[in-house]
C-alpha cells in the first residue's frame, strides 16, 4: 500500500515536471518569435505573442500552485498515518 502512494507521488512529480519543462520551452520560443517580430517591426505580432507568453506564465504560476496544494496534503496525510492512535 505505502509503495501504490509512493509511485503515486512519483507520478504526480513526474507529470508536474514534464508540464513545467513544455511551459518553459514555450515561453523560451515565443521570447524567440517576439524579438524577430520586433526586429521587423510587426510590433501588432509581438503584442499578441507577448499576450501568448503571458497565458504560459500564468499556466506554470497554476501548476506550481496546485503541486504545493498535493504536496502539503500528502505531507498532512502522512503526519496523520504516521502517529500512532490517530
Amino acid at each position: 500500500m505505502e509503495g501504490e502512494r509512493v509511485d503515486g507521488m512519483n507520478a504526480h512529480k513526474k507529470r508536474y515536471y514534464q508540464m513545467m519543462a513544455n511551459e518553459a520551452k514555450c515561453v523560451r520560443e515565443l521570447q524567440i518569435e517576439i524579438e524577430g517580430k520586433m526586429i521587423d517591426h510587426d510590433y501588432d505580432t509581438a503584442i499578441e505573442r507577448c499576450s501568448d507568453m503571458m497565458r504560459s506564465l500564468q499556466t506554470m504560476k497554476r501548476i506550481r500552485a496546485e503541486k504545493q496544494l498535493v504536496d502539503l496534503l500528502h505531507s498532512i496525510a502522512k503526519n496523520v498515518m504516521g502517529r500512532p492512535g490517530a
